[in-house]
Parts: structure tokens; sequence; C-alpha cells
């Protein structure tokens, strides 16, 4: 079907956070590879699911204010609030194919 015939939404509620998690770049099911989400002020705890041999996931959200994570790389478009966490399946530990990761706005920081 020609990409001028349909559109595809993601609708995410801005939550305690202050975030709105988009979930899984470029996926129909952008939510699929989230096991946990934990939403908490200024914080959002995710645990993501890995396929055997994935080397990332890419995530995507929107914040009014830069993130960042404790594990991955974070970019943040200021413009447009969005930001992309590219995470590696390299930091889940051998026993485990999931990474629990922490979101934070940085305006608790400065």
């Amino acid at each position: 079907m020609p990409d001028d015939l349909y559109s595809y939404y993601i609708v995410a509620p801005i939550t305690t956070s202050g975030i709105a998690f988009l979930g899984d770049a470029n996926k129909i099911a952008a939510t699929g590879k989230i096991a946990s989400i934990k939403d908490e002020l200024n914080k959002l705890e995710l645990t993501v699911l890995f396929a055997k041999g994935e080397a990332s996931v890419i995530l995507q959200g929107y914040s009014e204010m830069p993130v960042y994570t404790d594990k991955g790389t974070v970019l943040y478009n200021a413009s447009t609030h969005l930001f992309t966490i590219i995470l590696p399946s390299t930091v889940f530990n051998l026993f485990s194919k999931t990474i629990t990761a922490l979101i934070k706005n940085l305006f608790l920081y400065i």
C-alpha cells in the first residue's frame, strides 16, 4: 500500500515522570519489547526484552527537558523535545535477556 494512503500514530500520555514513552522505534507493536514500566516523579524505569542475537533496541520518547539514562546512549532534540535511546544488548547480565534502564529528566539535577 502506498505511504500516502495510510497513517500510523502513537499516542502516549506525559506521565508523572514528565516523560511520554513512545516505545521501540519503527515497530508497529511499539511496546512489545517492554516487560515493565514503572513511573515515578521525574523518572521512568523500563525493563526491556531482547531477542537472541539482537544487538540493540532503539527507544523513543518525549520530554520537555533533556533526559539521561543509566544505560545506553541518549540523543535529545531540543526543538521537538523528542529523545532516542540506543540500548545495546551488551549491558544485560549473562543470566537474563532483559535490561532495566532508568530514564530521568535533567531538571532535578540542574
